[in-house]
């Protein structure tokens, strides 16, 4: 009886932090950030520098990280029974930055992404790998690599295209279902190009593992939802990143 109480009190808070407003959201998030030990992190670097050259190719997007290789791939660690979790459970927001490094030009190959996932799993990580990758983790990797970054976090429509005006690449943040945090959290890049007056975006590692074209930011955030096309998300928090 205990454990379904503590089982309902549970959901029951996973569904009350919707009404929330974001910024109490990513604050109570980012006040989750723990990493794990240098041991087991120079483990995960030994694991995923091998393995990862079988998955991904040299200044190729990934779109996929629930493809079945990405479950040999290790981030972060359970607290509670200590094991490792499969990189396709929690590794959306490494992709991201990944995804978005390429954007912006950077040569990105399976040794960078074994670095980066060893520098988030050593301050970037929330609950261990539990709830993925903590969006200020991200901020502060961008600004330590010298880009321009900018927090956005308003959820109107309006706002959120004016923004999508402004930066080279993003990094968006979503609840996949905005009703409730029991569906989890999902991170991407969204990229851009301009053609004309025109600019597309595209969702990388978002629904299906297929890259999608969009004519504006926010029609582009609605269609990350990869769990179920048919459920609302709600956008936490976008960061735009330009060059210096």
């Amino acid at each position: 009886m205990k454990s379904r109480a503590k089982s309902k009190a549970a959901a029951g808070a996973l569904r009350a932090i919707p009404l929330l407003p974001n910024s109490l959201v990513l604050f109570g998030y980012n006040r989750l950030r723990k990493g794990i030990s240098d041991k087991i992190i120079e483990e995960h670097y030994v694991n995923n520098s091998e393995k990862l050259k079988k998955i991904i190719e040299p200044d190729v997007f990934i779109e996929n990280q629930h493809a079945e290789d990405w479950n040999e791939i290790k981030y972060g660690v359970n607290p509670f029974n200590k094991d490792s979790f499969p990189a396709s459970y929690n590794v959306c927001g490494v992709i991201g930055v990944f995804n978005a490094l390429i954007s912006l030009g950077e040569h990105m190959d399976s040794n960078s992404m074994a670095r980066l996932i060893r520098i988030f799993e050593k301050k970037g990580i929330a609950m261990g790998g539990m709830l993925g990758t903590t969006p200020r983790s991200v901020m502060s990797f961008f600004k330590q690599r010298g880009y321009k970054v900018k927090l956005f976090t308003s959820m109107s429509t309006e706002k959120t295209d004016a923004f999508g005006k402004e930066h080279e690449t993003y990094i968006v943040m979503v609840m996949n279902n905005k009703k409730t945090l029991e569906d989890y959290m999902h991170i991407v890049n969204i990229s851009v190009s301009d053609e004309g007056l025109r600019r597309y975006y595209y969702v990388h590692n978002g629904r299906d593992g297929k890259v999608l074209q969009f004519d504006s930011l926010s029609h582009a955030i609605a269609g990350i939802n990869r769990k179920n096309s048919n459920m609302e998300n709600r956008t936490l928090c976008i960061i735009g990143i330009d060059k210096k």
